[in-house]
Order: structure tokens, then C-alpha cells, then sequence
């Protein structure tokens, strides 16, 4: 006679074993979550910025202030949050403890005289073969039309 027993006893071990490794699985590969929110800011004046994009380096993961500079955003402990916006220098912060994280933007002090806004994008000064024509913008202000094409007629070739 043949015991039967055996084959349960060992489908219980892979049990065991697998559910072993499955704990084994979900401790090793969690994280502590972070809640971050703050406030963005102007440097300057203290103003709120609406638009900061708010990234984790080295992911897809971002987020972007909203009209009051609030945002919100969940990041593993220990990542590096970066703040990009337009004219002003980017910032990179590292998420420890802290679930409220303030920054302040500081203003690029740049030369803008030496980009070109053209009607497909931008280029600089130095890479374009086409006429420029260029107009101060005091020139226009005391003009009395109603629609800016009419300001630029007659002063401006082409136009």
C-alpha cells in the first residue's frame, strides 16, 4: 500500500516557500513614499510662480504649480526633486523628512537682444540670413490705433 500523504506535505512546503518569497519580494523592493507639497516663489518679490514644472530627477514623473504656486507630488525618499521655469534658474532639492518644501526661484539675467523671435520658432542673432528689421517698442506706444499691425505699417519693411 501507497501513502497518499506525501504529495500534500509537499504542495504545503511550495506554500510556504512561495509565500516566503513573495514577503521577501515586497519588503525588499519597498520604499518610503513621500507626500511633498510647497510653494514656489519669485526670489524677488515673493510673488507665487503658476507653471513651475516640478520633476523627479531621472524619471518621467513631474508636476506643475498652479495658479496660487502650489504643487503636490508623491517621490520615493531620497530623490532629487528639480524646478524648472522659463527665465528663471532652475533649483534641485533633496526629498528627506520634510512633506512641506518652499522654494524660491531667482530670476536669468540674460541678454535678450541676442535672440530672434521668428514666426517658425527661435534662432540666434548670429545663425540668421534673412532682413531683420527691428523697432523700439517707445516708437509704438504712442500711436493711436487699435490694432497692432496698423503700429507697424510704413515703419517696418514688409509689413
Amino acid at each position: 500500500m501507497k501513502k497518499r500523504g506525501l504529495p500534500f506535505s509537499t504542495w504545503k512546503r511550495c506554500g510556504m516557500i512561495l509565500i516566503l518569497l513573495l514577503a521577501f519580494h515586497y519588503y525588499s523592493f519597498s520604499q518610503d513614499i513621500l507626500k511633498i507639497s510647497g510653494i514656489v516663489a519669485d526670489s524677488a518679490n515673493g510673488s507665487p510662480l503658476a507653471g513651475v514644472t516640478v520633476s523627479v530627477a531621472g524619471t518621467t514623473k513631474a508636476t506643475k504649480t498652479n495658479n496660487a504656486g502650489v504643487y503636490n507630488i508623491d517621490v520615493v525618499k531620497g530623490a532629487s526633486l528639480v524646478f524648472t521655469f522659463t527665465g528663471y534658474n532652475p533649483k534641485t532639492i533633496v526629498a528627506n523628512n520634510d512633506n512641506d518644501i518652499n522654494i524660491s526661484l531667482g530670476a536669468i539675467s540674460q541678454n535678450l537682444s541676442e535672440v530672434v523671435v521668428v514666426s517658425y520658432g527661435t534662432q540666434k542673432k548670429r545663425e540668421i540670413t534673412g532682413a531683420i528689421a527691428n523697432i523700439n517698442g517707445k516708437e509704438l506706444k504712442d500711436i493711436p490705433v487699435t490694432n497692432v499691425g496698423q503700429k507697424l505699417q510704413g515703419r517696418l519693411a514688409g509689413v
